[in-house]
């Protein structure tokens, strides 16, 4: 059984008079190669006022595009929330800042780290979990694998074994998936959940014997329960 543990990022209050907050999930592997069809990330997760203008800014090495962009402004959606993809061409942490555009007292920071990939088991070179999303049924934690490309191994399977409520997104049965790799041997899946709770997760590659590593990921509660009103 392989096993990495990924700190839990709790839930940021923005303005405790505003209840502005922030999420941020963790773990995701480092971006080495921009043109390669896998594009692992993080996300950071806003809620407060709908509509309310917001700044973003990131430290160290997060981008949020290609393009290197460390900088985003716009606004809460219509509920009140807002998500956003963090990516980083090297391992680390990132910090970040968040605050209403028009009213920079308010304001947060929060942070994620870009991991190394786990060592995987025999074809199944490598893996890596993005753990701390919210448990909110939308914002995302993330699995990304690395293989050997060996001729008739062309999909892996990734099964949720231990919870009702998480499920994989875009799958036709929603806790097991069965996903192409690409022709580089990477394969990636997003699972999402609502309720806040551990979740274990065997990864493995049926076509090749010896494949297959378990480890698991957290969904958080959010926003946090000690600064509901």
């Amino acid at each position: 059984m392989n096993h990495i543990s990924y700190p839990t990022l709790s839930s940021l209050v923005m303005a405790a008079a505003d209840a502005h907050y922030i999420d941020c999930s963790t773990g995701a592997p480092a971006w080495a190669n921009t043109s390669a069809a896998m594009k692992p990330f993080n996300t950071v997760k806003l809620a407060g006022t709908p509509g309310a203008p917001v700044t973003v800014s990131l430290d160290g090495s997060g981008v949020f595009n290609i393009n290197g962009y460390k900088t985003w402004s716009g606004n809460l959606d219509r509920s009140g929330a807002l998500e956003l993809q963090v990516f980083s061409l090297q391992t680390g942490l990132v910090s970040l800042s968040a605050y209403v555009t028009n009213n920079p007292a308010i304001s947060a920071s929060g942070s994620m780290t870009f991991n190394n990939y786990t060592a995987g088991a025999n074809v199944l070179t490598h893996y890596a979990i993005v753990t701390s999303a919210a448990a909110d049924g939308t914002m995302r934690n993330s699995i990304y694998i690395t293989t050997d490309i060996t001729p008739g191994v062309d999909y892996a399977r990734f099964q949720i074994t231990n919870s009702t409520t998480a499920r994989f997104v875009g799958t036709q049965l929603p806790q097991t998936a069965n996903v192409l790799l690409y022709d580089d041997g990477t394969a990636s899946i997003d699972l999402i959940n609502s309720v806040a709770e551990s979740v274990t997760l065997t990864i493995s590659l049926p076509q090749a014997s010896g494949s297959t590593v378990i480890d698991s990921c957290v969904f958080v509660t959010f926003p946090p329960l000690e600064n509901l009103r």
